[in-house]
């Protein structure tokens, strides 16, 4: 999952904006019509990345650094852009989703301490 988000800084489209369904405008994901269909909802958002498969889309937001953490929330859409699930984000910002990452041992950690969703996903970057 978190592959998907390798791109390089700054606002990058991994896919030309053609074979992509969204596009990112400041703080909103618009479809090809200019319809709002995801709305990031930190303060700010000073770069983003986007990633298309298909069907299948992931965004990647920086919202913007404070106090030695980093915003960002990752989302994904299984149906090219009608709905939107949150994957990632730092939980330091206020912005829930069911992970993070510890970039300093880049792991990605579940948010939720138990259950089917507590787990640890470490990620080896060759």
């Amino acid at each position: 999952m978190v592959v998907g988000f390798a791109c390089g800084g700054g606002s990058v489209h991994a896919a030309p904006i053609s074979e992509c369904p969204v596009r990112v405008v400041g703080k909103r994901l618009i479809d090809r019509y200019g319809h709002t269909v995801f709305r990031y909802p930190g303060r700010q958002v000073v770069a983003s990345q986007v990633k298309c498969s298909g069907r299948t889309v992931w965004v990647l937001f920086h919202g913007g650094v404070a106090s030695s953490q980093e915003a960002y929330l990752g989302v994904r859409s299984d149906d090219a852009g009608r709905t939107w699930r949150r994957l990632l984000a730092e939980a330091y910002f206020g912005i829930k989703a069911p992970f993070t990452i510890d970039t300093v041992t880049i792991v990605a950690k579940s948010q939720v301490r138990t259950g089917p969703h507590g787990r640890t996903v470490t990620i080896h970057v060759a």
